[in-house]
């Protein structure tokens, strides 16, 4: 056989079917139902007869794109007619142009948070369109299966959004502690920023759905999509969504809203002493949240703001934690250089499935992992890395705290900042309540070198570069790369 294979007119070198292949690798690791319109992964084309991608001849002169770039370019489509109407000239387009990840943000964008999910993001914009026109017809989405269709980015969604996450529920290695007293817990874990999960602690008889949609069902509550719903609605949302990254309600606000469920618990003794009680209401950052989602939400990989520690207690379902210590970065996880921004993959679960079974690779560093259940709370250190997969429909509770243990850690990280106002306050508030405990951090900050590290680094840009070299400075960083968007 000659070095070349013929796909609808591309020449395409069988040296580059090794990335095709091992990009479809990935998914013959779990199970998962056939995609609904018949999309495969692109590595499986070299395992058909013909070699032949309807996905070229359906999309014409469009087809030499890679689909991230066509789906890029549909996003830009302000007007959800457009996409229906691209929808209609093929196939390909039609199954491009129904993606959840165009109609959500349509969506979201049109009608906020007040909607009732339908099962698809295209459906319940459109049965929410009809529902405003006072139009009460049947919405009946036409189902097409394509045969010989090879898409790993429209494959890839519909993976991650039905994979089973079972397996990633079944090992452990964080400790597990009961009958915990306060002093243990600080010199064991709250000392040496070591997690742990306290297996005794939160109570679950009032944190339940049906209590919640009893007493709060039209309460609306905030998301992390930046539109507030209503519990009922979102509730009905979450036992039917089946998407990568699920919406995942989070409102800092939840104590005002439901002034029941804050009375419901109470602040274990461990987490009693936090030194941002000091500042003013006003000044104060957000520190506690309610939080409510789906099987496969969650949280990417970041470092709780402020540098600051944090319980999390479940009071139903199940969370999958992977913690990484301050100076370990995780698997696929980009902080810029001054740690202002952290970039991480888009999903959740597409963490677990592209770099979870490197954790696992000899010579590999170990993560500590832990399987949340209900009644169960884990503490966060400061500054460690963690991501939070929810591993069924879950409600849980959380809140940052400052004390003694991690004071350091946030007065550094708040005296780094850019601006300066928070560290003003929090440092009025603390000589004004704690002046021993202020001269104390002070002098720790001197005898560190942190003071003088903190002042260097907020010099001026020009004052840090003068006297380099033109090659110094060109080659500052030691690498040649360039960062680009084609969309620039």
């Amino acid at each position: 056989m000659t070095g070349e294979v013929h796909i609808s007119g591309n020449k395409r070198s069988r040296s580059s079917t090794k990335g095709a292949i091992e990009s479809s690798n990935k998914y013959r690791k779990y199970d998962v139902p056939p995609h609904p319109n018949g999309v495969r992964p692109l590595g499986n084309i070299w395992l058909s007869d013909n070699l032949y991608n309807y996905r070229d001849e359906s999309l014409g002169d469009f087809a030499p794109l890679i689909d991230q770039i066509i789906l890029a370019m549909l996003e830009t489509l302000e007007d959800p007619r457009d996409l229906v109407s691209l929808s209609l000239t093929s196939k390909g387009f039609y199954i491009f142009a129904q993606t959840d990840s165009l109609w959500k943000p349509m969506t979201l964008e049109a009608f906020e948070g007040d909607f009732c999910y339908r099962g698809s993001w295209k459906k319940t914009f459109s049965c929410e369109t009809l529902k405003r026109k006072n139009k009460n017809e049947q919405v009946i989405l036409a189902n097409i299966n394509l045969k010989d269709f090879y898409s790993d980015v429209l494959y890839n969604q519909w993976y991650c959004s039905t994979v089973d996450l079972s397996p990633w529920a079944t090992y452990e290695n964080i400790e597990r502690r009961s009958n915990l007293s306060l002093e243990e817990f600080i010199e064991k874990y709250e000392k040496p920023n070591r997690p742990v999960i306290i297996t005794d602690i939160v109570p679950t008889t009032q944190w339940t759905k049906e209590n919640m949609l009893k007493n709060y069902g039209d309460t609306k509550f905030k998301t992390d999509q930046g539109v507030s719903m209503t519990l009922r609605d979102y509730f009905q949302y979450s036992s039917s969504i089946q998407e990568v990254s699920p919406m995942y309600l989070f409102d800092n606000m939840f104590a005002d809203k439901a002034p029941s469920l804050r009375g419901a618990y109470e602040v274990p003794p461990y987490f009693k002493e936090d030194f941002f009680e000091m500042l003013p209401t006003k000044e104060r950052p957000s520190y506690r949240w309610i939080l409510v989602g789906p099987a496969r939400s969650g949280s990417s990989f970041h470092k709780d703001p402020n540098f600051t520690s944090a319980w999390n207690g479940l009071f139903s379902g199940c969370k999958k934690w992977i913690l990484y210590p301050p100076e370990h970065v995780p698997p696929g996880v980009h902080p810029s250089e001054d740690g202002w921004e952290v970039e991480t993959p888009e999903g959740v679960i597409e963490w677990f499935i592209d770099f979870y079974p490197q954790t696992k690779k000899a010579g590999a560093y170990r993560p500590v992992e832990a399987i949340m259940k209900p009644g169960e709370l884990i503490f966060i250190p400061s500054s460690w890395w963690h991501t939070v997969l929810n591993i069924e429909e879950s409600i849980a509770v959380t809140q940052n705290f400052v004390s003694k243990a991690n004071l350091f850690n946030v007065n550094r990280f708040l005296k780094s900042k850019p601006s300066s106002q928070l560290y003003d306050a929090f440092q009025e508030a603390l000589n004004t309540n704690h002046p021993e405990v202020s001269k104390e951090l002070e002098e720790e900050m001197h005898r560190s070198g942190e003071n003088e590290r903190i002042k260097k680094l907020k010099q001026p840009k020009k004052e840090k570069e003068a006297g380099k070299s033109f090659w110094d400075k060109l080659t500052k960083t030691g690498d040649t790369s360039v960062s680009f968007s084609l969309f620039d």
